[in-house]
């Protein structure tokens, strides 16, 4: 009897660990956040990048356009997201560069908060993920894109 119970809570502790086993990155839908309002230059070669890249990755990206105080909400958001690397940042120069130097407290040091990797060949737009989030974790993303730079 107690040998039956056992083998119960074993096959049932071995059910609950098997779906926990890593699976291929991308397994669900990926977040771009975009800085700028749907229907600008930033939004038009963002959905033209994810149209492209859902076909590569075989899962669709989404974009969320988080417009406002020249990126920074955009930043924060993937700033604090989780590191999963389903929360990307369709970064600018504005929100790079002049969020850091325009504002008295930036919410963020592009440097050191971001990881960026070059999804738009020759343009002002690059991807970034939050500072814990390495590219690297995530080869099929980083098989569409130029070179990438991790600190």
């Amino acid at each position: 009897m107690k040998l039956l119970y056992l083998l119960r809570v074993a096959i049932a502790l071995l059910a609950a660990v098997v779906p926990l086993q890593a699976q291929p990155y991308p397994y669900k839908p990926i977040r771009l956040i975009v800085p700028f309002p749907a229907g600008g230059a930033a939004d038009l070669s963002a959905r033209t990048v994810t149209q492209a890249l859902s076909q590569v990755l075989g899962q669709p990206l989404v974009v969320d356009n988080r417009g406002g105080a020249d990126g920074a909400i955009a930043g924060r958001a993937v700033q604090i997201a989780e590191p999963d690397g389903y929360t990307l940042l369709f970064a600018t120069t504005t929100g790079m560069n002049a969020v850091p130097i325009l504002r008295k407290e930036p919410p963020y040091d592009p440097i050191t908060a971001f990881t960026q990797f070059p999804w738009s060949a020759s343009s002002a737009f690059s991807c970034s993920c939050m500072k814990a989030c390495r590219p690297s974790r995530c080869p099929n993303l980083l098989a569409t894109s130029g070179p990438t730079r991790e600190r």
